[in-house]
């Protein structure tokens, strides 16, 4: 069965109920016995998820904030001689990069929405996505110094 040619139907009646019904043959909204029949193409819901998702969030904004939190913390432990630098001082300088960022994409116009959840997904978006591909390159800024 091919991905794009699956359909799933759906048939609302009163009390909010789903039924499943796979063996109509048309596949557009119609109406049997006071039941409405919905299909929806499976690629057109992954579709729309995935143009949500990239509507709602900066992600360049993620990756500026987790750049400057990199470089930040880089730079601290320059300054410090190389010594371990706690973790909730890692998520303060974090949460102050988010806020000046933050500033900066509201005052220059931008949607007070998309900043938020912008904001809110950075650290997902660091420890999901960007730590692992630093991880796979052996990038670390206690191996890696950019001031020396």
């Amino acid at each position: 069965m091919v991905v794009s040619n699956f359909f799933a139907t759906f048939a609302l009646t009163k009390g909010s109920r789903i039924k499943v019904n796979s063996k109509l043959k048309d596949k557009s909204k119609t109406k049997v016995n006071n039941t409405i029949i919905i299909n929806i193409n499976i690629m057109e819901v992954i579709y729309n998820t995935i143009q949500t998702t990239l509507n709602s969030f900066d992600f360049a904004y993620c990756i500026i904030v987790n750049v400057l939190t990199y470089l930040i913390i880089n730079v601290i432990n320059n300054r410090n001689g190389n010594t371990d630098i706690k973790k909730w001082s890692k998520r303060t300088i974090l949460l102050l990069c988010i806020v000046i960022v933050g500033c900066f994409y509201y005052f220059t116009g931008s949607d007070i929405k998309l900043v938020l959840n912008s904001a809110i997904i950075t650290p997902v978006f660091w420890s999901w996505v960007m730590k692992p591909i630093c991880r796979h390159f052996k990038l670390d800024y206690k191996q890696l110094s950019l001031f020396e």
